[in-house]
C-alpha cells in the first residue's frame, strides 16, 4: 500500500469540503522553526515540537545556532535566516531547495544535498581540513571561509567550476610551515567578489595558488587584500596567473610570488588600485619571470610604503593610468625590487615626486634598478604638491603631457609633444629649453595660472591660426599667430620677456612698458601672417593711435587694430621682435614745393591723425596753396575750416 503525505495547509480546506478523511497511511508536512541553539534531533529545538520530517519546510531563525546531530529526513526546504547558523559534522543534509541568509559551518564529513543559494551576506565557513565547499549559486556579497588546513595536502574540494562571492583562507583552527596548494591540478577558479589572505595568526600555514604541473589561474571580480600570513602563486613547475579586476591591498604578510622551488612564471594582474603600505612583496626563483601589470580602464593609483625585494617587473598596459601617490613622501616603485619598469605606449603615468622620473639611480616616482622604459608614445601628466622637474626619464618626444600642479614644472631638457599639451594649473618653465607641440598636436587650457614660462614652439602644416599660451615674471601674455599664406611646414618658436624693446624708436611713437615677444620660424617660405600680441594692462589714448612695435634691425611702427586687451596687425612676411606702443606725434603732411605761392609739384599726399590742422590746403582754380585751420577729431576727421589764405 502506497504512503501519502498531505501538506497541512490544506487540511481546513479539505474539512470545509468535507473531503477530509483519516487513515493511517497518511502523514501531514509541517512548517518547522527553530526555538534556540539546540541538536536537530531534539523535538524542543522546533515550533511546532517535533523533529522535522520529510518534506517538511524548515527555518532556522536569527541567533539560533542548530546542530545537525543526526541525518535530516529530505525536507521540502531549509531556510538559514540571516544571523541563523547551521552546524553540521558527520551526519547528512538534505532538501529540495536550502537558502542561506545566515551561516553554515561545515565540520565534518555529512553531505549537504539540495539546490544550494548562498544570499547576500551569507556565510560558509568550512573547518574540516580537506573538507568538501557545496555546490551552490553564490551571491557575490556572500562569503567562504576556509578556516582549517591541518596538513599541507588537505586541499578542499569544489574550488573549481563554480563562481563565488567572497573567499577567504584562514584563519585556521590548525596549520603548519608547509605550503598548501589551493588549486593542485591547476585549473580556474573565480571569485566575483573579493579574495582575502588571513593565513597567519596562531595557527598559520603559507598557501599557494598552485604547487602542481599544471598551470593554474584565480580570477578576482572584487579586490585581493592581505591581512596576515603567506600566500604565493607559484611554488612549483606550473605557472600561475591572479587576476584581480578591483583593488590590491597590502599592509602586512607576504606575498611571496615565486617560492625558492617554483619553476615558472608568476603573473598578477590589477584592475585597480594598488595599496602597498606594509609587508613584503618579493620572489625567490631565477627561473621564469614575476610580473606585476596594471590592466584598469580607469585611474589606477599607487600607494607605497611596503617592501619590494628581488626581481619584480612591473607593466603599465596601453589605455591603463598609473598614479603614484601624492603626500609629503610620493610614492615609489622602489629600488628594493631589481626588476624592470615599462611604461607602454598608451599608457599614462601621473607623477608626483619633485624629481620627475629618471633614468636610473633613487630618484623620482620610479626607482627600480632593472631597466626603466618610458615609451615615447605614452602620456605624461605631472601632478605633485610640490614644484617638480620633469626628469631626465621623461622622454624627448612624447604623445601628451599635462602639468596639474600649481607650484609648478621645470622641463629637464627640451621636449617635443605629439598629441596635447594639457596646462590645467601651473607654469612650465622651460629654462634653456624649448616645448614643442607638433603640428598635427594641440594645447588645452592654458590661462593666468597655467602658461609656458618660455620657448613655446608650435608646427604648423598649413595657413590656420594657433595660440601660444605664454607668459614670464608671473604674467600670462598669449600671442596668437595666424597664417594667410605659407609654403611649406612651419614651425613658429614664441618667448615672451618682461623687458623693453632694445633700439631707437621711430619718431612720435611711445613704447608701452618692458614686454616683448620674440618669434622665429624654420621650415616656412613665401609666407604672410598675422599677429595679436596680449596688451593686458596697456590701452591707447585713442584706438587709432595704437601701434604694433617690430625690431628688424631697427624698429619700426605699424598701425595696429586694437580691441582690449588685444592688438593686431595683419600682413605681415617675416619674424622678429614685437612690442606695443602709441603714436603721440602731431599730425603732419610732410612737406611740399611751390613758388610765389604757387604749387609747382604734381601731387601731394596728406595724412592726419588728430591735433590741428594749419598747414594744408590748394586752390584749384588759382593753383595757389593756402593756409587753414581746422580741429582735428578722432580718426583724423576734420572739424569745420577757418578761411583760407593765400600762402
Amino acid at each position: 500500500m502506497k504512503k501519502f503525505t498531505l501538506v497541512s495547509s490544506l487540511v481546513p480546506l479539505l474539512l470545509a469540503a468535507g473531503l477530509f478523511f483519516v487513515s493511517p497511511n497518511v502523514t501531514f508536512a509541517a512548517a518547522k522553526t527553530s526555538t534556540g541553539n539546540c541538536n536537530w534531533s531534539s523535538s524542543s529545538c522546533w515550533t511546532p515540537s517535533g523533529v522535522p520530517a520529510a518534506a517538511d519546510t524548515v527555518t532556522i531563525a536569527n541567533g539560533h545556532n542548530v546542530t545537525v546531530n543526526t541525518n535530516t529526513a529530505n525536507l521540502a526546504s531549509l531556510t538559514i535566516n540571516s544571523g541563523g547558523t547551521l552546524t553540521t559534522g558527520s551526519n547528512s543534509v538534505s532538501a529540495t531547495t536550502i537558502a542561506v541568509g545566515g551561516t553554515i559551518v561545515r565540520g565534518g564529513t555529512g553531505s549537504i544535498t539540495g539546490a544550494l543559494t548562498f544570499n547576500s551576506g551569507s556565510i560558509f565557513r568550512l573547518t574540516q581540513s580537506a573538507g568538501t565547499v557545496p555546490t551552490a549559486i553564490w551571491n557575490v556579497n556572500s562569503t567562504v571561509i576556509i578556516a582549517n588546513w591541518a596538513s599541507s595536502g588537505d586541499t578542499p574540494s569544489g574550488l573549481t567550476g563554480q563562481t563565488f562571492g567572497n573567499f577567504q583562507l584562514g584563519q585556521f583552527s590548525s596549520g603548519g610551515s608547509n605550503t598548501g596548494d589551493l588549486l593542485p591540478s591547476g585549473g580556474t577558479m573565480t571569485v566575483a567578489g573579493n579574495f582575502i589572505v588571513d593565513t597567519g595568526g596562531t595557527n598559520s600555514r603559507p598557501i599557494a595558488l598552485t604547487s602542481g604541473s599544471v598551470a593554474a589561474t584565480l580570477n578576482i571580480g572584487g579586490n585581493l587584500s592581505f591581512s596576515s600570513g603567506v600566500f604565493k602563486i607559484v611554488d612549483s613547475s606550473a605557472a600561475g596567473t591572479i587576476s584581480v579586476t578591483g583593488n590590491f591591498g597590502m599592509s602586512t604578510g607576504t606575498f611571496e610570488m615565486k617560492s625558492s622551488t617554483a619553476a615558472a612564471n608568476a603573473l598578477l594582474n590589477v584592475g585597480g588600485n594598488f595599496s602597498h603600505t606594509g609587508g613584503t612583496i618579493t620572489e625567490l626563483s631565477s627561473t621564469g619571470t614575476t610580473n606585476i601589470v596594471f590592466n584598469g580602464a580607469g585611474t589606477q593609483t599607487y600607494t607605497s610604503g611596503g617592501t619590494l625585494a628581488n626581481t619584480i617587473n612591473f607593466t603599465v598596459n596601453s589605455g591603463s593610468t598609473l598614479q603614484m601617490g601624492t603626500g609629503a613622501s610620493p610614492s615609489v616603485i622602489s629600488n628594493g625590487t631589481a626588476g624592470t619598469f615599462i611604461l607602454s605606449s598608451g599608457s599614462t603615468l601621473g607623477i608626483t615626486s619633485t624629481s620627475g622620473i629618471t633614468s636610473s639611480g633613487a630618484t623620482g616616482n620610479i626607482q627600480s634598478t632593472g631597466v626603466r622604459t618610458f615609451s615615447t608614445g605614452a602620456n605624461y601628466a605631472y601632478n605633485g604638491t610640490s614644484a617638480q622637474v620633469t626628469g631626465n626619464g621623461l622622454p624627448s618626444s612624447v604623445n601628451n603631457l599635462t602639468v596639474n600642479n600649481s607650484a609648478g614644472l621645470t622641463l629637464t631638457s627640451s621636449a617635443t609633444v605629439n598629441g596635447a599639451l594639457g596646462l590645467t594649473s601651473g607654469l612650465i618653465t622651460t629654462g634653456a629649453n624649448t616645448l614643442t607641440v607638433v603640428a598635427a598636436g594641440s594645447i588645452t587650457g592654458g590661462s593666468s595660472s597655467s602658461y609656458v614660462s618660455g620657448k613655446l614652439a608650435r608646427g604648423y602644416s598649413a595657413i590656420g591660426s594657433k595660440t601660444f599660451p605664454i607668459g614670464k615674471g608671473g604674467n600670462y601674455r598669449p600671442l596668437t599667430l595666424n597664417y594667410t599664406a605659407l609654403t611649406g611646414a612651419s614651425t613658429v618658436t614664441v618667448e615672451q620677456n618682461e623687458g623693453a624693446l632694445v633700439g631707437v624708436l621711430p619718431t612720435g611713437v611711445s613704447l608701452f612698458g618692458a614686454r616683448t615677444w620674440n618669434v622665429t620660424q624654420t621650415g616656412g617660405s613665401a609666407f604672410t601672417y598675422n599677429i595679436t600680441l596680449d596688451g593686458t594692462g596697456f590701452s591707447p589714448s585713442n584706438t587709432a593711435k595704437a601701434v604694433i612695435l617690430k625690431k628688424d634691425g631697427s624698429i619700426l611702427s605699424f598701425p595696429a587694430t586694437f580691441s582690449s586687451p588685444n592688438y593686431t596687425k595683419t600682413g605681415l612676411t617675416s619674424m622678429s621682435d614685437f612690442a606695443l606702443g602709441e603714436d603721440t606725434g602731431a599730425p603732419t603732411g610732410g612737406s611740399i614745393t611751390y613758388t610765389n605761392g604757387f604749387f609747382t609739384s604734381l601731387s601731394v599726399a596728406l595724412s592726419y591723425l588728430t591735433g590741428t590742422d594749419d598747414g594744408s590746403g590748394l586752390n584749384l582754380s588759382t593753383g595757389k596753396i593756402q593756409r587753414s585751420t581746422a580741429s582735428l577729431s578722432a580718426g583724423g576727421v576734420c572739424a569745420s575750416f577757418s578761411p583760407f589764405t593765400d600762402l
